[in-house]
């Protein structure tokens, strides 16, 4: 089978440069856009990906990774959650949780609150 005929531009660059020049056209447009400037055949789909894989390799499109020391990727799920679902007692565990948003609001933060937690616990197990 004979080799096909390189053309002498390079599409991705053509379509950096259209872009670069119309920051507000589409895909559609910019395709258009190559094939009258360049006489080159372009597909929107093309665009898309040139474009998309440019703003990754920039560091601007993307979701942030997992934080630090999680396992799977969800948060981890409290404790009480799993008794909920044991137990049924749906009502016991909503009113703990609304003394819990009490307690939070009276010490000024979840982590002020976190914090006089964590020394109640130690003084408790120090007892």
């Amino acid at each position: 089978m004979a080799r096909k005929t390189r053309s002498k531009i390079n599409k991705s660059n053509a379509i950096r440069e259209i872009k670069a020049a119309n920051p507000e056209a589409g895909p559609t447009e910019i395709a258009d856009m190559i094939k009258t400037q360049f006489g080159v055949d372009v597909t929107p789909a093309t665009v898309s990906t040139v474009l998309s894989t440019d703003k990754k390799r920039n560091g601007k499109v993307g979701r942030p990774g997992r934080p630090k020391g999680s396992k799977n990727g969800s948060a981890k799920a409290p404790a009480a959650s799993k008794s909920v679902a044991l137990n049924g007692n749906q009502d016991a565990f909503i009113q703990n949780l609304l003394k819990a948003k009490q307690l939070v609001s009276a010490m000024g933060g979840i982590s002020e609150a976190r914090s006089a937690l964590n020394a109640l616990e130690s003084l408790m197990s120090a007892v």
